[in-house]
């Protein structure tokens, strides 16, 4: 999998053509960005992890089906929305990690998202 960002947008693309992009342009009073996790739904937004491109990235591909969103507990404010995609190790399709895509608002702000497989619109959504 490799990792970019251009124009305040996080793109990850996969081997198999599978594209995970996330609108990142900040507004006021919010926090957003990602993270990989090992679990599907952590409790909170790990601060160390946040952003940080794994030195072993290359090693993972998507799970089309893994997709996940849901609500979270990162901190007390009003609306506090995921989603995580599954991913697998390359070499085995056995070890599991998630991509989570997070934002942390009052309710004004939203951050779009799309999974594209092979060229076509799989998910999508705002957080």
């Amino acid at each position: 999998m490799e990792y970019f960002d251009r124009d305040g947008k996080y793109n990850f693309i996969d081997e198999n053509d599978v594209v995970v992009g996330y609108d990142n342009c900040q507004d006021c009073c919010e926090w957003a960005n990602w993270f990989i996790s090992e679990e599907r739904f952590p409790d909170k937004a790990d601060e160390a992890l946040v952003g940080v491109v794994p030195e072993d990235l290359e090693n993972w591909i998507f799970d089309p089906r893994g997709f996940k969103e849901g609500k979270s507990n990162f901190e007390n404010d009003d609306t506090n929305h995921y989603v995580s995609f599954r991913l697998l190790d390359k070499k085995t399709n056995k070890k599991v990690a998630y991509l989570i895509l997070f934002n942390v608002h009052n309710g004004y702000y939203a951050h779009g998202f799309t999974m594209e497989v092979g060229g076509l619109l799989k998910q999508s959504g705002d957080l």
